[in-house]
């Protein structure tokens, strides 16, 4: 079963997180590239994936052996935002597999949340390297990221300096001033270390989210992502009764013809003599 605790992997974790942490942060800085003023929000579903199937050349001998018998699969969720984005608090989910070389059923399979903004980094004399941005809906989205996985997601803040990753629940504590958020630089990471977080198991371990416990479409061992981020915001309508879903309402609209009345039609001529 998915997630069990696996003795030789954990003896080698730390080194395969330094691997997806550097591929995640790749993939973030070159998102950020592409994203408009207003930040990450997609406009279908979709997302993308990589089979981490490659070793670095200062793995120790025993990751060497490890990545010898098992490939590692990253992938990333969009949520639609009008209809997947509200039940969840999410733009995206980061999903993080471990699988034997030739099978297509992950041994560990995790999911974290994650709401993503557009912010600057402060350059004051007390606030350098802090990170602020203002937005009406943040609080919100992270709290209900909160109430679907408590302790597991992030916010993600794209700066012009780069992107920096911070716990949901931290950034919760740094939004004292209505809708701004001020989170100061010892909170920060940099965006990549959320890959690595998933890779050591210290995030992701809300296994009612996971690909595998919510039955996901697969080819091979690839997740069928629109199927997962379809079902996990059914999952998370369900979860949280509050968040209503949208609904059309039809007005009826009665009107009264009435007939304009015929004009009246000059018949009566005059002839000149």
């Amino acid at each position: 079963m998915a997630n069990e605790k696996i003795p030789e992997y954990d003896d080698v974790k730390e080194e395969i997180g330094d691997e997806i942490s550097s591929l995640l942060e790749d993939i973030l800085q070159k998102s950020m590239a592409k994203q408009s003023p207003k930040g990450i929000e997609p406009e279908k579903n979709g997302g993308f994936s990589a089979v981490v199937n490659h070793m670095s050349q200062e793995f120790s001998p025993a990751a060497f052996e490890q990545c010898e018998k098992e490939f590692f699969s990253l992938s990333i969720g969009l949520f639609k935002p009008k209809t997947q984005e509200g039940p969840t608090g999410s733009d995206y989910a980061i999903i993080f597999e471990l699988f034997n070389k030739g099978s297509d059923q992950p041994k560990i399979s995790k999911t974290t949340l994650v709401q993503a903004k557009v912010g600057n980094v402060l350059i004051g004399k007390n606030t350098k390297g802090d990170v602020s941005f203002t937005d009406n809906h943040c609080k919100g989205q992270l709290e209900n990221i909160e109430k679907l996985s408590p302790n597991d997601g992030f916010l993600i803040v794209y700066t012009d300096n780069g992107c920096y990753s911070v716990p949901a629940k931290d950034a919760l504590k740094n939004n004292a001033t209505g809708n701004t958020f001020h989170i100061p630089k010892s909170s920060l990471k940099v965006a990549g270390a959320v890959g690595q977080d998933l890779a050591i198991c210290t995030c992701g371990n809300v296994k009612e989210i996971s690909p595998v416990n919510l039955k996901v479409n697969r080819t091979g061992s690839d997740i069928d992502l629109d199927d997962y981020v379809a079902k996990l915001a059914a999952y998370a309508s369900s979860k949280n009764p509050k968040i209503k879903k949208r609904v059309s309402k039809v007005i009826k609209i009665t009107a009264t013809l009435q007939p304009k009345p015929t004009p009246k039609l000059n018949t009566t001529r005059k002839f000149k003599k």
